[in-house]
């Protein structure tokens, strides 16, 4: 019952995990488009994000075609 009853919790330790993680990145894509429509140069968007160069051009991109 033990090995069960860590295995639950790992899983639940992984979950909140993930959901931190997830939080944290559409935290930055906020980010990253505030900084875009403020005419941020990419560098300096990719420090502060931990985005790739790839990463905010994607998002550039849905920007633009999302309006």
């Amino acid at each position: 019952m033990t090995k069960v009853f860590q295995s639950l919790e790992e899983e639940k330790l992984e979950a909140v995990n993930i959901a931190k993680r997830n939080e944290r990145h559409d935290t930055n894509v906020e980010i990253a488009k505030s900084l875009l429509r403020d005419g941020i140069d990419t560098v300096v968007i990719m420090r502060a994000t931990g985005f790739l160069k790839e990463q905010i051009e994607e998002i550039r991109n849905n920007m633009l075609t999302t309006k």
